[in-house]
């Protein structure tokens, strides 16, 4: 048995230059909700529950699209609560995976996932959207959930202890002590030449 097709997308009007048109043939629709518990004391945040709801047009395989659903939510976590990259001068601050902290199974919460079916014509089989969406509105939720478990309003993300208990980032100074270690490790293996 053999299948074969294809699915070319409707056109758009989008004008880059002046900033109008229609941009998108179609559009996905989502809402999500984070259940968090925050330590007023350290401003540490646990993401108990979330709920991430989208229209995905036609689900043409669930477990895909629940992996995407999963994934999203995952990064999105990251995204908010974890995932700082600075830069210096040009240079990343974060050299390391001691610093550049990305979500791990241990942090992810118990997801609840509600696939909404709305099938769009102009989709393929009546398929829209899920990869990016799914991603895009875990951090605001998470925000907000801390918004309403503490009063505080984080503007900034992601959201670190510092953020969420001070209002602000806590900028260090001179190198991170790791830093340290691998100049003077680096240093230990040079080559030096003999003592005459």
């Amino acid at each position: 048995m053999y299948g074969f097709g294809w699915y070319k997308s409707p056109q758009t009007s989008w004008d880059e230059h002046h900033g109008h048109g229609e941009a998108y043939f179609t559009f996905v629709y989502g809402a999500n909700i984070a259940e968090v518990e925050v330590d007023t004391e350290t401003g540490k945040v646990d993401v108990l529950n979330f709920v991430s709801c989208h229209d995905v047009g036609k689900a043409i395989n669930r477990n895909s699209v629940l992996g995407q659903f999963y994934g999203g939510v995952a990064m999105g976590l990251g995204y908010g609560l974890m995932e700082e990259f600075d830069f210096e001068d040009s240079i990343p601050k974060q050299l390391n995976f001691d610093e550049y902290l990305i979500p791990t199974s241990m942090d992810v919460p118990n997801i609840i996932p509600i696939i909404v079916e709305n099938e769009d014509a102009a989709g393929p089989f009546g398929a829209k959207s899920i990869g990016e969406p799914s991603n895009e509105l875990a951090a605001p939720a998470i925000i907000n959930a801390i918004y309403n478990a503490t009063g505080k309003r984080i503007y900034e993300i992601p959201a670190t202890l510092e953020r969420v208990l001070l209002g602000h980032k806590l900028t260090r100074k001179g190198e991170r002590s790791s830093a340290k270690k691998e100049e003077v490790l680096a240093d230990s293996c040079k080559i030096r030449p003999e003592r005459k």
